[in-house]
């Protein structure tokens, strides 16, 4: 919520690099809480923000699918097992995400809701769908919508 759009590429790019620290040290579940907070930029003024973390966010997703598909082959072939634990797949994003928004400061209470109607919901939504869109994305590794069945899992 920086005005500065400066303050925003940065915090963004640092998230970014912590993630991918995270993901080169096999801790999966950190790197993907991370990633999370990109569904703030959903809300960023600056366009090129929005493309960076939708970008980011995208490449992130696509780097864990093949790894949990290759960690699943690896793993079927060895040991016969059914491979990669749910929290280790990029969808355990939007939890995260959910989350994150939920605890946000501006997130509004049920007196604000009440008064003001579901469209006090709309920035919030709006973030929420920014990491589902990215979840739901056609990749080279599946058809589109192919994560919903984790999705759902997480979910209920």
């Amino acid at each position: 919520q920086d005005p500065i759009m400066e303050a925003r590429s940065c915090f963004l790019a640092k998230v970014v690099k912590t993630a991918k620290t995270f993901e080169a040290r096999h801790k999966f579940n950190l790197a993907s809480k991370y990633m999370a907070m990109l569904s703030l930029s959903a809300m960023d003024p600056s366009k090129r923000n929005r493309q960076q973390a939708e970008h980011d966010l995208q490449s992130f997703i696509c780097r864990r699918r093949k790894h949990v598909r290759s960690a699943s082959t690896a793993a079927a072939c060895t040991s016969g097992s059914g491979g990669v634990n749910v929290p280790d797949q990029p969808d355990f994003i939007l939890p995260y995400s959910i989350f994150i928004l939920a605890h946000h400061p501006d997130f509004p209470e049920a007196a604000d809701l009440a008064a003001g109607g579901p469209k006090e919901l709309d920035p919030w939504q709006k973030m929420t769908g920014f990491a589902l869109n990215q979840l739901l994305a056609d990749d080279d590794w599946n058809a589109e919508g192919s994560s919903l069945p984790a999705i759902m899992k997480i979910l209920s």
